[in-house]
C-alpha cells in the first residue's frame, strides 16, 4: 500500500508530506537556485543539495549501502540504489502491465511501445532506444575486432556476433 499523500502536478512525483511537495516545486520546477558551489560555480536550490554536490569535487562518498557496500555521494542516490535489493515494483506500464523498480526503467521500457528511438549513431545514422544500445552499436564501426572464433579464427567487434557466428556457421548449440 502506498502511503504517499501528495503528488506533483508537473512530474507526478510522490511525496509523503505537503511541505516536501512544496520544497520540490520551489527547488525543481520554479528553478530558484540561490546556493552556489564555491568550487565550480554551479547553482543549487538548497544548501543541502549544494553541500552534497561538493562531495563530487572531493571524491567523498559517505552514503553506504548496508546490503552490498556500494557508496554514494548523495542520499537520494543511495535510496534509489536500495530498490535494486528489493522485490517491490512501484512503477507500472499502462500498455502491458509490466512492473519496474525505478521510473527510469519504466521510461526506457515504454520506448518499446512507442517505437521511439531517440539515439542516432553519428557515423551511420541508425537509431536506437538507449545510450547502451548505441554504445554497443558503435563498436561495429571500429577496426578493432576483439572477439575471435576459436574454431575458424574469424574476428568480431562484439561477443554476441561471435556467438551467433558459432551457432550459424559451426552449428554449435547456444550456451546458457
Amino acid at each position: 500500500m502506498d502511503t504517499a499523500l501528495s503528488f506533483c502536478q508537473e512530474c507526478d512525483k510522490k511525496f509523503s508530506s505537503n511541505s516536501a511537495l512544496m520544497r520540490h516545486i520551489r527547488d525543481v520546477h520554479e528553478g530558484l537556485k540561490r546556493y552556489e558551489c564555491e568550487i565550480c560555480g554551479r547553482p543549487f536550490a538548497s544548501r543541502l543539495c549544494r553541500d552534497e554536490h561538493r562531495l563530487t569535487h572531493t571524491g567523498e562518498r559517505p552514503n553506504i549501502c548496508e546490503i552490498c557496500g556500494k557508496t554514494f555521494t548523495q542520499k537520494a542516490s543511495l535510496h534509489v540504489h536500495k530498490r535494486f535489493h528489493s522485490d517491490k515494483l512501484t512503477h507500472w506500464c499502462n500498455e502491458c502491465g509490466r512492473g519496474f523498480k525505478r521510473n527510469q526503467e519504466l521510461k526506457k521500457h515504454q520506448l518499446i511501445h512507442s517505437g521511439e528511438k531517440p539515439f542516432a549513431c553519428d557515423l551511420c545514422g541508425k537509431c536506437f532506444r538507449s545510450r547502451g544500445c548505441i554504445s554497443r552499436h558503435k563498436k561495429t564501426h571500429s577496426e578493432q575486432k576483439l572477439f575471435s572464433c576459436d574454431l575458424c579464427g574469424a574476428n568480431f567487434a562484439q561477443d554476441r556476433y561471435m556467438k551467433t557466428h558459432r551457432i550459424l556457421k559451426h552449428k554449435l548449440k547456444k550456451k546458457n
